[in-house]
């Protein structure tokens, strides 16, 4: 495939989304620091992951762009379903997707609010946190190790220190472990079903669910489902409604297949 799609690709994108850009991780602090904070779940979130931030899509390398056309064409289509998403539901996009985690920080803040001569102690998990970043990169389980000791003893510390009110670091806690998200899920399945469109509608086959299925529940996205049958339900239904067409009526399937045509890409 001709590199040149890609620029066709993102001008398409960017009348779709007005300042959307392709950009780098290895050029982007915020990228740099948002790998080492997920090194423990997702390891190879800097190398083998395409993440949206803002209006922009961050590739791993200009390399990893540019020498993997197709690939990256398909990321693209796939993170403008989040970029529609996104533009179309504003603040409940960027919440819902990531709930329920994001109550974590509501109960810390209650805790501070409640108990503010105490709110030192929400230092101590996430100091947990960063050394068991360090630690695991020699050996994975140590991170566990590390956080789970800064956990039991700020809970402890807690208790001891503030009583009931210490319910709310608890809650906040509880809330940062890697629960079901039914929303992330939602959206990523919209995504994950334009990368089933591209790869159909450019070679006529559809890509692995059983390793679609694996980006839900795996840790590369926080093991957002639980429920595998409900996976593979629903990206069997996105199957059928892209062999019948049903989803070229929908918004933003419909501007991706508009583009595949137009280029001469559609598989005979």
């Amino acid at each position: 495939m001709n590199p040149q799609i890609l620029t066709k690709t993102e001008e398409a994108i960017r009348q779709e989304i007005p300042g959307f850009r392709v950009q780098f991780k290895d050029e982007s602090l915020t990228m740099k620091v948002l790998g080492f904070l997920a090194y423990p779940f997702n390891p190879t979130f800097m190398d083998d992951y395409i993440t949206t931030w803002g209006t922009g899509v961050y590739f791993p390398s200009r390399e990893y762009y540019l020498e993997r056309p197709e690939v990256a064409m398909s990321v693209l289509w796939h993170e403008y379903v989040h970029l529609w998403d996104q533009k179309r539901w504003g603040l409940l996009f960027k919440v819902s997707y990531i709930m329920p985690q994001v109550f974590g920080l509501v109960f810390f803040l209650l805790f501070a609010a409640t108990n503010f001569w105490w709110s030192w102690l929400l230092l101590v998990p996430l100091a947990g946190y960063v050394i068991g970043i360090f630690l695991s990169r020699l050996f994975r389980p140590l991170f566990w190790l590390a956080f789970g000791a800064a956990a039991v003893s700020v809970i402890t510390a807690a208790v001891i220190s503030t009583g009931w009110w210490s319910v709310f670091l608890f809650a906040g806690l509880a809330l940062f472990t890697p629960l079901p998200s039914p929303w992330r899920t939602s959206w990523e399945l919209r995504g994950y079903t334009m990368t089933m469109a591209v790869r159909y509608w450019l070679t006529g086959d559809f890509p692995s669910r059983e390793a679609l299925a694996e980006h839900f529940v795996g840790p590369g996205y926080y093991f957002m489902s639980w429920g595998r049958e409900g996976i593979d339900a629903s990206l069997a239904l996105g199957v059928q409604r892209i062999e019948t067409g049903s989803i070229i009526g929908e918004h933003p399937f419909q501007i991706a297949y508009e583009f595949f045509r137009k280029n001469g890409l559609l598989h005979a």
